[in-house]
């Protein structure tokens, strides 16, 4: 329960942020709209997925293995992508 709680607690904070310091010191805020909130959703959804899904990763499994995993998991991804577009070049490059 207290990655879930303490990612809450980050996100409202990240949320409650602007309006306070638009309030509190002035600070420019852009207002929402609600087409940029649908073009950003799928972003914001896969994001938050990623946090969430760590967050359970890390009640089974040792953070070094996590950390591993994140980090060498977009050299397969670029692989693949690049060799899914048949572009030899820039695997050489790569390897």
């Amino acid at each position: 329960p207290f990655p879930n709680a303490l990612l809450s607690l980050q996100t409202a904070v990240a949320a409650v942020m602007p309006v306070a310091g638009n309030l509190l010191w002035g600070v420019e805020v852009d207002t929402l709209e609600l087409k940029k909130i649908i073009s950003f959703l799928p972003c914001a959804i896969v994001y938050f997925m990623g946090i969430y899904t760590g967050m359970h990763a890390l009640k089974h499994m040792n953070a070094d293995t996590i950390i591993w995993f994140r980090s060498t998991l977009p050299i397969g991804v670029a692989v693949s992508y690049e060799k899914e577009n048949h572009n030899d070049n820039s695997l050489k490059v790569l390897v």
